[in-house]
């Protein structure tokens, strides 16, 4: 019983607060390594955007959800030369917030 209320009440969290899925590549694709970046080029641009002030597009000082997907999704696409494309699914598209804040 405890479990059955436990996903009830999840997707509505996600409505209201706004959940964020972002994957390296979509199910039917590839997502890349190189020794080059020691991670996979997503993850490698992910902790780029953390490292860097690159990914604060509006240099407040904070990373949002927005600025982390407008930073990653290009990187990747560039960094593989096309090959791949990170995806993301969000439930709550008006609410974006900070994940980290320098």
């Amino acid at each position: 019983m405890r479990l059955h209320v436990r996903l009830r009440a999840k997707p509505h969290l996600w409505y209201i607060t706004g959940a964020h899925v972002m994957a390296a590549s979509a199910g039917d694709k590839y997502a890349y390594e190189y020794n080059k970046y020691s991670n996979s080029i997503f993850t490698y641009c992910i902790l780029s955007a953390f490292k860097d002030n690159s990914a604060d597009a509006n240099a407040d000082g904070k990373l949002t959800i927005a600025e982390l997907k407008s930073y990653v999704i290009p990187k990747v696409y560039e960094l593989s030369d096309g090959q791949q494309k990170p995806t993301i699914r969000q439930e709550n598209l008006s609410y974006d917030f900070s994940v980290w804040v320098r």
